[in-house]
């Protein structure tokens, strides 16, 4: 593992039509992911909503660049990233979960 490597923190915050398919994300289309949040250095950045191309794009970005992307429980995080149709780019990040840190 290449340690010189920069990192991006990420989180999402989730909803659906009942309370409880909000941490259910094969749940989808009946859940879905209202806030996706960024970090970087000094910057962060959040998107309601986002779509599957935004979420697209912005990871592909992140795998040209070869950074790690951190946040807690990511294993949450990804499974929303492969139940929305992003599998090929789940599987492509660099992931580290602070909570195993």
């Amino acid at each position: 593992m290449n340690w010189d490597k920069d990192v991006i923190g990420f989180d999402v915050e989730t909803s659906g039509e009942r309370h409880e398919y909000a941490l259910q994300p094969w749940r989808v289309p009946s859940a879905w992911i209202t806030v996706a949040a960024f970090t970087r250095g000094a910057t962060s950045t959040g998107v309601i909503r986002p779509s599957q191309n935004l979420l697209r794009r912005t990871f592909e970005k992140v795998i040209e660049q070869d950074l790690f992307v951190c946040g807690w429980n990511i294993t949450f995080d990804c499974s929303w990233l492969i139940s929305s149709g992003l599998e090929d780019v789940a599987f492509k990040l660099n992931w580290l979960d602070s909570m195993l840190l």
